[in-house]
């Protein structure tokens, strides 16, 4: 009988002490993954950083290519606004009858109306329209 009780507690002492090396294995292993993960959750906010940066930097070529083509556009408006204000001055000017005289009136009116667009805004004649 002593000899089963001293094997029963060999086998006790034996349980404990693999238990104990068990818990102390994964404690280890615990904290090894820990740290691991503490280490990667840096390379991870990196590289969050690098995407949040290639992101804002794609939106800012994007933004800067729309405002390429809004002055573009609204350049190729002014042009066009230019370019009408002279026809229409060649067109009147040229007009049978151009050469014969305008009641006062009419003629301010005219003028007025002219000086009021941004392509005459240089001519001399439309200053006092302007003031």
């Amino acid at each position: 009988m002593i000899t089963s009780l001293k094997s029963a507690f060999d086998a006790m002492s034996l349980l404990s002490r693999v238990c104990a090396v068990l818990a102390a294995v994964l404690l280890v292993a615990g904290v090894v993954t820990l740290i691991g993960w503490s280490m990667g959750a840096g390379d991870r906010q990196k590289a969050a950083q690098a995407d949040a940066e290639a992101t804002m930097a794609g939106a800012r070529t994007k933004a800067a290519g729309d405002a390429v083509r809004a002055a573009d556009e609204a350049a190729k408006g002014a042009a066009a606004d230019e370019q009408a204000t002279r026809d229409n001055t060649d067109a009147i000017r040229g007009a049978p009858g151009a050469d014969k005289p305008v009641a006062p009136a009419v003629a301010d009116k005219g003028r007025r109306r002219i000086c009021q667009r941004q392509s005459a805004a240089a001519d001399p004649s439309c200053k006092r329209y302007r003031e």
